[in-house]
């Protein structure tokens, strides 16, 4: 798991995120949705659905082990996907 330390999150988020790992056993790498407050309330921050947001992501343990690893390069977030 990689988390930023500037991130509230839910008090179910990983409840929520662990269920989709029980539920889909093919899926090997998630995240929850960005909200910023820019003045004028909550919004979503647009990603593309392939994309598990680099702030809050989470590995299966099989897919962190075959991919080696974070890797400590300019674009780890998206390296690994």
């Amino acid at each position: 798991m990689k988390l930023d330390c500037d991130l509230s999150l839910g008090p179910d988020y990983f409840e929520k995120l662990f269920l989709r790992f029980k539920d889909d056993a093919n899926l090997g790498i998630a995240s929850g949705v960005y909200l910023e407050n820019r003045g004028k309330g909550w919004t979503s921050v647009g990603m593309p659905d392939y994309h598990a947001a680099g702030a809050s992501k989470v590995l299966r343990s099989q897919c962190f082990k075959a991919i080696g690893g974070f890797t400590p390069e300019k674009g780890w977030d998206t390296i690994d996907e």
